[in-house]
């Protein structure tokens, strides 16, 4: 992130909802930040949320995530980030497997994804990196579809003027894809490393979804 947003390391704040030990921002936080970039998790998964521990310390967000959908606070939701704006705002996540996806797969932009500030300069279709067992279903009543994929309905939506989102991610490259399928096998859904690795793209374009989020913060 610190390399694709070219964000200097001090004007950022990591924070771990699902560490006991952190606290969880409320709404006032927001007066402290310019941007919220919500990431991925690969230790959740929103359609089993009744059988974790930590399902307190996650709904315990909704505060904030409603906080920022009233403000329009600007804010980029990545992978379970994605999927837990849907799920808090009244829309729907299921372990969907028609809608798995797992690899470098290619992205397609919908005619409002390619006005969105996020998908500014970038082709209408491009690559990126995939690993997700559930899906968004059912997306809340004015989100706005921005890309989707042949298997994925919705990879991409769009909250008033200033909330992006994204089922893949924008963040990384194939190194780092390789060593998250190493450290949780389960996204290989059956499939060797090698196997996987034999369908990779050239990831070229899916960056600069995080340089155009922080662009567009910028210019805000």
């Amino acid at each position: 992130m610190l390399h694709h947003g070219h964000v200097p390391g001090d004007e950022l704040e990591f924070v771990n909802i699902l560490d006991p030990d952190v606290t969880i921002p409320g709404p006032d936080a927001l007066e402290k930040y310019r941007a919220v970039i919500s990431g991925g998790s690969a230790q959740f998964d929103i359609s089993k949320l009744d059988s974790y521990e930590s399902k307190d310390r996650v709904l315990a967000t909704q505060p904030l995530f409603e906080a920022i959908v009233e403000r329009d606070f600007p804010c980029l939701a990545i992978c379970f980030g994605h999927q837990l704006m849907v799920e808090l705002m009244g829309g729907k996540v299921e372990a969907d497997a028609e809608q798995a996806e797992t690899g470098i797969l290619e992205i397609f932009l919908t005619p409002e994804g390619k006005k969105a500030p996020i998908y500014d300069g970038m082709p209408e279709a491009f690559y990126a990196v995939l690993g997700h067992k559930d899906s968004v279903t059912k997306l809340p009543n004015d989100f706005v579809v921005l890309a989707m994929s042949d298997k994925c309905q919705v990879e991409s939506y769009q909250i008033k003027n200033n909330i992006f989102t994204t089922q893949y991610h924008p963040e990384l490259n194939t190194e780092q894809l390789v060593w998250r399928l190493i450290q949780y096998p389960e996204y290989s859904k059956g499939r060797s490393l090698e196997q996987i690795k034999e369908d990779f793209e050239e990831i070229n374009w899916a960056p600069r979804v995080v340089s155009n989020f922080i662009d567009f913060v910028d210019e805000i």
